[in-house]
Order: structure tokens, then sequence, then C-alpha cells
């Protein structure tokens, strides 16, 4: 018998199998063994790692200027701060006083009885003829020696005001600069009432009725208000008076 013929059967085409991908290490690892991108790859390291840094350092001082600030603003004493002043304007009133005018290192412009004065060292008339004045006493109680009298002393704290008791002997000792011994006013007191804005001390009251009675002035009262101004913002006066009164 015949055998009957095979029939042939096309195959089919094998599908062409798709490349492996490559993992992002390998091409990374590709990357890096390329001299061309090796290089480049370094760069960019090293602008990511500089631009850290920057970073990092700016971030740093930012934080360290608030804390700065912040230990700034907690530590500010009104009293040292008042005893620093070198400008303002203050005016003194009592029952038998008013006294205006400005201060400047320690130097000032004073208005007295609608009279203009300078004090630089001495106290000098101001008008047609310059003239040299005896210096009102109660000037002495500036800033300054204010501070000289209170900053070893624990307030008294009221709502609006801080009291601070001054011995009348060291007063006496402080404002007229001699020695008070006297026992017997060992239980007087000067008090002091200082009053501040915003932490900064802008009038000061001061009870000196115990003071005038030593000095054998028959008083029931003398209250001294001194208020404080523009602190920090006057502007230099003193050459152009310096000049009228020929001091160089």
């Amino acid at each position: 018998m015949e055998k009957e013929p095979e029939i042939l059967t096309e195959k089919e085409p094998e599908t062409p199998k798709e490349p492996e991908k490559k993992s992002k290490f390998q091409i990374l690892k590709e990357l890096w063994q390329n001299p061309k991108t090796h290089a480049l790859i370094v760069l960019g390291f090293w602008f990511i790692f500089i631009g850290g840094l920057i970073l990092f350092l700016k971030i740093s001082s930012m934080f360290s200027t608030s804390t700065q600030s912040n230990e700034t603003i907690n530590t500010t004493d009104p009293l040292a701060n008042f005893n620093e002043m070198t400008s303002y304007e203050f005016n003194y009133t009592a029952s038998d006083l008013s006294l205006n005018g400005v201060y400047y290192e320690d130097k000032y412009l004073l208005y007295l009885d609608n009279q203009k004065y300078y004090k630089n060292n001495s106290l000098y008339k101001i008008g047609d003829t310059i003239e040299i004045s005896n210096e009102p006493e109660i000037l002495k109680l500036n800033n300054k020696m204010i501070y000289s009298l209170i900053k070893d002393i624990t307030p008294i704290n009221n709502e609006e005001y801080d009291s601070y008791l001054v011995p009348l002997i060291s007063f006496i000792n402080t404002y007229e600069g001699i020695a008070a011994d006297d026992y017997n006013l060992s239980s007087y007191n000067i008090v002091i009432n200082v009053y501040k804005k915003d932490d900064v001390i802008n009038k000061v009251v001061i009870d000196l009725t115990n003071y005038y009675k030593y000095k054998g002035i028959n008083i029931d009262s003398y209250i001294l208000t001194i208020n404080y101004y523009n602190i920090g913002n006057i502007n230099d006066f003193t050459k152009e008076y310096d000049e009228v009164i020929g001091v160089k």
C-alpha cells in the first residue's frame, strides 16, 4: 500500500523575545563606569552636598539670631537703661517749681521762670548777655543720681509703680555729698516711686518731705514729679550753645 503523503503544516514564526529591562541600579552602575557620565554624577553629588550645607547653615543662623534676640528681650533691665540714658526731654514739677528742658550727654538746655539757661559744668543764663547763674539744687536729681539711690534697694511692687524706700541718711550722703551719720535720722526714709511704660521708666515721683524737715523747713509735704519724654531722640544742641558761651 502506498503511504499517504504527509501534509506539511507551516510553523508559526517565533515571537522575538523582548530585551530584559535593566534595573535602576544596573543603569546607575553603567553610568558610573562611563568616564563622561561618572564626572557628571560626581559633580551633581557635590552640588547637592554644598546646597544642603548652605541651607543647614542658614537655618542654624536663623535659630541662633532668634535665640539671641529673645535673650536680649528677657534680660532687658529698665532700671539699668534708665541710668544709661544719654538724651531726653524732662519736666520737674512741685508746689513751688516748674522746670522744663532737654538733656544731652551731661549738658542741659532748660527753661525756668520764662528764662533760658544752658548748663555745661556751670549754669549760664542765655539772653542779651551771658551770665553765670546759680544752679537749681533740684537739678542734681537726674536719672543717674536717682539710679544710684535705688539700685541696691528691693522695691515694693504696686500695680502702677515700684516704690523704693531710701534711708534719709543715704539720701543726704548722695544728694549733698556729705557723710550724715545722725542716729536720729535712721528711722526716716525718702520714698521714690518709679513708673514705667513699655518697660521704659518715664516718670519718677519723689517724696522729699522728710528731707526738707531735716533741713529745718516748716513744710507739711513736698512732692517732686519728674517726667521723661523723647528718650534717646534728642538732637545734639551742645555745639551751638558751647559757641554762645565761648566754650570750645
